[in-house]
C-alpha cells in the first residue's frame, strides 16, 4: 500500500512539474493569433499571442523578397530535458519566445528595401510560421 501511494504522489509531482513544459512527441497545434504582420520602417515592438508554450525553430531573413539568411536554434549546454535559446538574434531583429507569445524587437529600415522574417515555431510535432515584413519607407 505504502508503495502505491508513494508512485501516486510521485506522478502527480512529476505531472504538475511538466505542465508549462513544452510538449514533445505531441500534436498539439500552437495556434498563433495571426501569421503575418506588418511593421513600418521606423520599426517598434510587436506581439503575437499562441495557444500552447512552443520553441523558437528556425528564422529565414528575407530583402527585397530574396532569402538571405537562416538561423537553426541550437540547444544550449547539454541539459536534459532539452533547451533551446528563448532569443534569436539578428542585425536588425530580435524574437522573444514568451509564455504562449511570440515578441518582436524590430529595428529601424535604413535600407530603403522591404525585408522580412519567417519564423518557424513548434510544439512536439506541431509547427507554425509567422511571417513579419517591414517596409521600406
Amino acid at each position: 500500500m505504502k508503495t502505491f501511494l508513494y508512485s501516486l504522489l510521485l506522478i502527480i509531482f512529476v505531472l504538475s512539474a511538466c505542465e508549462d513544459e513544452v510538449l514533445i512527441g505531441t500534436d498539439t497545434p500552437i495556434n498563433p493569433e495571426r501569421n503575418e504582420a506588418t511593421i513600418g520602417a521606423e520599426g517598434g515592438t510587436l506581439s503575437i499571442k499562441t495557444e500552447t508554450t512552443f520553441w523558437l525553430r528556425y528564422i529565414y531573413e528575407y530583402e527585397d523578397g530574396v532569402e538571405k539568411q537562416s538561423i537553426f536554434n541550437e540547444l544550449e549546454g547539454e541539459e536534459e530535458p532539452l533547451h533551446f535559446r528563448k532569443v534569436m538574434t539578428g542585425d536588425w531583429y530580435q524574437v522573444e519566445e514568451r509564455e504562449k507569445e511570440v515578441y518582436f524587437e524590430i529595428a529601424p529600415n535604413e535600407t530603403g528595401k522591404e525585408r522580412a522574417i519567417k519564423v518557424e515555431i513548434q510544439s512536439g510535432n506541431a509547427f507554425d510560421r509567422i511571417t513579419v515584413t517591414q517596409t521600406a519607407d
